[in-house]
């Protein structure tokens, strides 16, 4: 089997551990990555200059990405790397025709993408019948839901002749809404995000100091969202709460840990000594620390399909608190893994964040059980198998 995978930056940290088991299992794949002047910092890589040559290239290109060559093969890995904000700028439209052209001599089977093809990735649709569409989120969360995004979904779903879905959970309504043939849809999930426990390995006790806490939290107990900042994460009902929780339990801090437009009333922190702001990149090694370090992450979201947050929280052995929407609620065992509470209710979550601060052994409990049962549960064995099944059917 022989396979080219492209991808975004924002969805390397599910991209990489799925293409690493694919090389395990002797899957010939070819990874491509877009790199672009408005796209080249995510979650697993930083990179503060683009590399000054338009085209495809190595990934290794970049230092950010050789970080990696310990954790897979990266000698099929490439970046395809744009210069110029334009999509529709000739030398970006000249790039994507040589990606569709390289594909193409390289003769392989399926060409997985994980976002519907827009503007000049639409050149895309000249593999057409190879196209694979992994669907991340089956309905637009608000951040995205726009008619531009909407009219590249539905030709994505209308052309593309299979799709794989990872929120089963919404498998009906999604089939129903977008009147969408069951034999063309598969399912798969998402496993753990080891990459940073690859990193948070490879840099601990690094003079770098890659993973070094904010001097307010060091030795405190804290409570963490991490992520990038928008309208939908629900942000201001965590704030809301935690000045709730702060009247019986003052010593307990609050770090909101991303980049991204506070969008919330400035009266929720402002003044508030225990609500750290870190509003900025978090390096992933770092971010290894402060879940490391934090009592528990929470996911206040007021709507969303599902997110890599669970994936990244649970590899280094941190319980969750979250909204009920999306996948939370199978991603996440209540009174297992974490606490499931309802949306848009920030007396709720205070209760459940106030009650894993008063009763530690619960959160020892859901510690012990992520590592006994969710780890050993969310590896990619299968999750391949389960694309492998996808690329082979005929439809």
């Amino acid at each position: 089997m022989k396979v080219a995978y492209i991808s975004n930056l924002p969805f390397a940290d599910a991209d990489f551990p799925l293409v690493r088991e694919m090389q395990r299992q002797g899957v010939d794949v070819y990874f491509f990555i877009y790199v672009s002047v408005y796209s080249h910092r995510a979650t697993l890589v930083d990179i503060p200059e683009v590399y000054r040559k338009q085209g495809i290239f190595p990934a290794t290109v970049y230092e950010e990405f050789k970080a990696y060559e310990g954790y897979m093969d990266m000698s099929k890995v490439f970046v395809v790397n744009s210069l110029h904000q334009s999509d529709f700028h000739p030398a970006n439209i000249c790039t994507m025709l040589s990606l569709v052209s390289k594909i193409k001599k390289l003769g392989v089977d399926a060409v997985n993408i994980t976002w519907p093809p827009r503007r000049n990735k639409m050149l895309l649709y000249l593999l057409r019948k190879k196209l694979v569409f992994t669907l991340h989120d089956p309905f637009p969360h608000s951040a995205k839901n726009n008619r531009e995004f909407e009219f590249c979904r539905k030709l994505a779903f209308r052309w593309i002749p299979k799709i794989i879905l990872l929120n089963d959970a919404q498998t009906e309504k999604f089939c129903e809404v977008y009147k969408f043939p069951r034999n063309r849809l598969f399912h798969a999930r998402l496993g753990k995000y080891d990459c940073i426990n690859y990193l948070a390995e490879k840099y601990s006790g690094s003079q770098e100091k890659l993973a070094e806490l904010p001097e307010s939290l060091r030795g405190q107990k804290y409570i963490l969202f991490f992520g990038l900042i928008a309208p939908y994460k629900g942000v201001e009902f965590l704030l809301q709460a935690f000045g709730k929780l702060q009247q019986k339990h003052p010593d307990i801090k609050l770090l909101v840990a991303g980049s991204g437009k506070l969008y919330f009333d400035e009266s929720l922190y402002r003044g508030n000594a225990n609500v750290v702001l870190m509003n900025r990149y978090v390096p992933l090694a770092q971010l290894a620390d402060l879940l490391k370090n934090a009592l528990f992450t929470v996911c206040p979201y007021k709507d969303a399909t599902q997110s890599g947050v669970v994936q990244t929280a649970f590899s280094m052995g941190t319980p969750i608190v979250a909204t009920d929407v999306g996948n939370f609620a199978q991603a996440i065992e209540n009174g297992k893994s974490g606490v499931i509470v309802p949306p848009c209710d920030a007396g709720a979550l205070a209760e459940a964040m106030s009650d894993l601060v008063e009763h530690p052994e619960k959160l020892e409990s859901f510690r012990k059980y992520i590592a006994s049962e969710w780890l050993e549960r969310n590896g990619w064995e299968e999750v391949v198998t389960q694309y492998l099944n996808c690329y082979e059917a005929r439809v």
